[in-house]
């Protein structure tokens, strides 16, 4: 029977949502047009808000995926070329878009007739 080990080995860690947020940024920053950039528990929470089952962590998550990873609300989206900014600023619009609907006053959209479309 082999003895136990004297020196622990370093456990590693799980990425945290920064460290899964600061590699979709350094993935984006050399392209504009990459793909966004997701993990298994991001999968997992954008089908499960499709199906209707996701938790209150996973909507959540899937909300902080869209915005920060797949839009990039808070990147810088200007490059050289005029199509790679084109394309990240056409990206930062959905996103945009998005916050604006989740933070606008609905009693405002309610007196609105036409639906409120700004």
């Amino acid at each position: 029977m082999r003895p136990p080990d004297l020196v622990k080995r370093p456990v590693k860690p799980k990425k945290s949502d920064q460290d899964r947020l600061a590699e979709a940024l350094k993935t984006r920053a050399q392209r504009p047009d990459a793909p966004a950039h997701y993990t298994l528990a991001d999968v997992a929470a954008v089908q499960a808000l499709c199906r209707g089952e996701a938790t209150d962590y996973q909507q959540k998550r899937v909300v902080e995926w869209l915005l920060y990873c797949a839009a990039g609300v808070h990147e810088h989206h200007f490059y050289p070329s005029d199509r790679e900014t084109a394309f990240s600023l056409g990206r930062k619009f959905v996103g945009d878009q998005f916050q604006k609907a989740s933070k606008i006053d609905l009693a405002l959209l309610r007196r609105n007739e036409d639906g409120g479309s700004e």
